[in-house]
C-alpha cells in the first residue's frame, strides 16, 4: 500500500492518457455504471501436520482452517482491469476476423426466481429491498446489502449470490445469437480468454485423449460421437497435439495478420472443444468443493 500510495502521487499529474492506474480506475468505474458484478468465491484452505517417519499422510488431520484472503489493493485493481479489456478486444478483433468461429465465454444474466429464497431470507434480517431482475439491479442491491454490527453479512450474502448465478461458459461464436455473448458479470458484450493460460489446460488434455484413443484405436470411432469425420482421420503428430491447445492466440495471430496458416476452422472440433471445457471447468469447481467440505467435517470432528 505504501507503494502504491509513491506511485500515486507520482501519477497525480501525469495525463490521463499516460497514466495505466488512473485509466483502471476509469475503465472499472464504466463497466460497473454498465452492470458489471462484484462476485465473491473465496477459497478455503487447511493445514495439515507434517508427516511424521513411518506415518500414513492420508491419516493426517487439518489443525485449522480459514479463507484465502487477498488485499484489494490498486495494483491489484489495475492489473485485472487490464486483463478484462485484453480479453474484451480479443474478443471483438477474433469475431471480426470469423464471425462464426470465435471461441468466446459468455456469462448469463441473473435469473430472478433464483433468489426467491435469498430475499426470502434478507426479509427476515430487515432487508426488504433485494432485486435480481438484471445484473443493474443486483448490483446496486448487493453494494447496499449491509448490516450494522456485522462485517461478515454483506460478504456472506455476496457468495451466496454468485452461487445462485449460473457459471461462465464457452462456446463457439456461430453457435450461439449474437444476443446470447454478453458477458453480464464484467459487462461485456463479448469475452474470451486470451489471458490467464491456466484455463487452456482442458485444451490440451482434451487434444492428447483424443490422440490417445486414436492411436490405440484406429479403426473406432471416439467415445463422444464425432460430428464430423476430419476429426477423427487426423495424422497422430505434433500439428494434432496443438489442434486445441491455445485456440484463441492462433485465432488471433491469424487475425493480426502475423500469421496465415490454419486456425482451426474445424467448427465440430471448437464446439468439443468449448463443450470439453466447461465440463473440465464444472468438474473442477466440483471438487474443489467436495474436498473443502470433507475436510471441514473431519476439522469439526
Amino acid at each position: 500500500e505504501a507503494a502504491a500510495g509513491v506511485v500515486a502521487d507520482a501519477q497525480r499529474d501525469t495525463p490521463l492518457r499516460l497514466c495505466p492506474q488512473r485509466l483502471s480506475v476509469e475503465l472499472k468505474s464504466a463497466r460497473r455504471s454498465e452492470g458489471a458484478l462484484d462476485l465473491a468465491s473465496p477459497e478455503m484452505k487447511f493445514e495439515l501436520p507434517e508427516v511424521v517417519d513411518g506415518e500414513d499422510p492420508k491419516s493426517r488431520r487439518p489443525t485449522s482452517m480459514g479463507v484465502y484472503s487477498t488485499t484489494d489493493t490498486s495494483t491489484h485493481s489495475l492489473i485485472e482491469e487490464w486483463m478484462v479489456l485484453a480479453n474484451a478486444s480479443v474478443a471483438a478483433r477474433i469475431v471480426e476476423a470469423d464471425a462464426d468461429a470465435a471461441l468466446l465465454r459468455n456469462h448469463p444474466p441473473p435469473q430472478a426466481a433464483m433468489f426467491d429464497g435469498l430475499t426470502a431470507a434478507l426479509a427476515h434480517h430487515g432487508i426488504k429491498r433485494f432485486d435480481a431482475r438484471n445484473a443493474h439491479t443486483l448490483a446496486a442491491s448487493l453494494k447496499s446489502c449491509g448490516k450494522k454490527g456485522d462485517k461478515y453479512f454483506a460478504e456472506l450474502v455476496r457468495i451466496v449470490a454468485t452461487r445462485l448465478i449460473h457459471p461462465a461458459k464457452y462456446f463457439r461464436s456461430g453457435a450461439v445469437p449474437e444476443e446470447g455473448w454478453l458477458h453480464s458479470g464484467l459487462s461485456a458484450p463479448m469475452y474470451t480468454h486470451f489471458t490467464s493460460p491456466i484455463r487452456r489446460y482442458a485444451d490440451q488434455a482434451r487434444s492428447q485423449q483424443q490422440l490417445l484413443h486414436q492411436h490405440q484405436h484406429p479403426h473406432q470411432q471416439p467415445q463422444q460421437q464425432q460430428r464430423h469425420q476430419a476429426s477423427t482421420d487426423k495424422k497422430c503428430d505434433n500439428s494434432y497435439i496443438n489442434t486445441f491447445a491455445q485456440i484463441v492466440h492462433r485465432k488471433l495471430a491469424r487475425a493480426i495478420g502475423w500469421d496465415d496458416g490454419h486456425a482451426d476452422d474445424d467448427l465440430d472440433a471448437l464446439d468439443d472443444a468449448a463443450e470439453n471445457l466447461n465440463l473440465r471447468h464444472s468438474l473442477a469447481q466440483q471438487a474443489e468443493r467436495a474436498s473443502a467440505e470433507l475436510y471441514t467435517l473431519v476439522y469439526f470432528q
